[in-house]
């Protein structure tokens, strides 16, 4: 007699016994891979991509450029159609990656994909790590159940904190870890997406410089603001100027959207420039700012323009409103 069908807890679809090689036909895959050295992220990415190619599936791999050299070099003529991109290029902002992702999808509808992203590493960040791992969150999410996409996210157990590992066994259905493949044990599907936004920033230094600004009248003088103390840190004129276009269109959001008025800080710390702005309003969509808004769209650009201009954008919220933390690092050619 068959065996009967095994299925992943609240998922939907049927595990097979050797899933590192079986793709799972007409469903979305989101699967963590829990690595320990740079032998196994080989092997295991090689088998996952060769594999792909062998049923024809399109295959886009977002990794550090040296793993890139180092797949492309084991796969040789066998490399075929897949795609590479290097991650820190691509992404080194986090919100930057779900579009990466969505474009790919939706330029290939219809067509079976794999993807291998790890967009996480040893130098992020503690900012960046959680808005990563709301990254990985908002996959869930984003990505209809339907999708033909097998994702595989691989972790750096050596370089990661335990703290960051357990948090991927929470965000992802599907673990490989070691000789272990299959559903999370840990996993919740009812994990509220948008939860790293209640998390509180740290709270801003007493000596930055503050701004209270109500109208489009004040926005020029909001501009000027951003300007004299941009370039006052070090930064280069083009530089200067598109952090004044981020803040500018934080700023209008929050004359649109956020009840007409707010409160703009601006620091520096360790060469990072960073721009708060503060309203009375809230951000109710997780994925804002990281969908492409479509050209012929009256709003919704403002946080979009600001993730592509910044290193960082973090959104919060607490019971007096919202909060958008712009983060931009030092300028190298700035000296």
């Amino acid at each position: 007699l068959p065996r009967p069908k095994r299925r992943y807890p609240n998922l939907g679809f049927p595990m097979p016994n050797d899933w590192s090689l079986v793709a799972l036909p007409d469903r979305y895959c989101h699967e963590a891979f829990v690595y320990r050295s740079e032998a196994e992220f080989l092997d295991q990415t090689l088998a996952f991509v060769r594999a792909g190619l062998a049923a024809d599936e399109l295959t886009f791999v977002v990794v550090e450029s040296r793993k890139i050299e180092a797949l492309r070099s084991a796969l040789g003529a066998g490399a075929g159609s897949a795609r590479f991109a290097d991650i820190r290029q691509l992404a080194s902002n986090p919100a930057r990656i779900l579009p990466a992702w969505l474009e790919f999808i939706a330029e290939h509808s219809g067509r079976a994909l794999r993807g291998i992203s790890e967009p996480m590493w040893s130098g992020r960040t503690p900012a960046e790590i959680v808005e990563c791992q709301l990254h990985e969150s908002l996959l869930n999410h984003a990505v209809p159940a339907a999708t033909p996409l097998w994702l595989l996210c691989p972790y750096d157990g050596r370089a990661l904190s335990e703290a960051v590992i357990d948090e991927a066994r929470t965000i992802h259905p599907l673990v490989r870890e070691g000789d272990t493949r299959g559903p999370s044990a840990v996993f919740r599907p009812e994990r509220d997406a948008p939860a790293p936004w209640e998390t509180p920033c740290p709270t801003p230094p007493k000596e930055s410089a503050t701004l209270d600004f109500s109208g489009t009248d004040d926005l020029s003088a909001v501009r000027a603001f951003v300007n004299a103390n941009s370039q006052g840190w070090g930064f280069a004129p083009d530089k200067a100027a598109e952090i004044v276009v981020a803040v500018h269109e934080i700023v209008t959001n929050s004359l649109r959207h956020g009840g007409g008025s707010g409160t703009l800080r601006l620091w520096e710390d360790n060469g990072t420039f960073i721009g708060e702005v503060r309203d009375a309003g809230r951000i109710a969509e997780p994925m804002a700012g990281r969908i492409r808004p479509p050209v012929d769209a009256q709003s919704g650009r403002g946080l979009w323009i600001a993730n592509q201009l910044c290193d960082l954008v973090q959104i919060r919220h607490d019971a007096e409103g919202n909060t958008v933390r712009l983060h931009v690092y030092a300028d190298p050619s700035a000296a």
